[in-house]
């Protein structure tokens, strides 16, 4: 049964100021928890190239492959990783 002009809401905003200060130092750890495993593997490229390597690896290149290391060796063409 419905109400004429009623909505559903699931979280009010008490809930979601709630939900949102959980989350939101969580991604902040998460996030530099992975800039300092960067670092540690590859110290020359600072705290901006480890920004850049980050966002690299979640978007894809112009040839639909994801890139994983710097120099855009990416995954092998079987779906494993290069060899060192």
């Amino acid at each position: 049964m419905s109400v004429p002009g009623r909505s559903i809401v699931l979280l009010d905003r008490r809930d979601w100021v709630y939900v949102l200060s959980l989350l939101v130092p969580l991604v902040a750890y998460d996030l530099t928890l992975k800039i300092v495993s960067i670092l540690s593997e590859y110290p020359d490229f600072g705290v901006w190239g480890a920004l850049r390597l980050l966002r690299s690896v979640f978007r894809p290149d112009k040839s639909g492959s994801q890139r994983a290391d710097p120099q855009g060796g990416g995954m092998g063409e079987n779906g494993s990783a290069p060899c060192p």
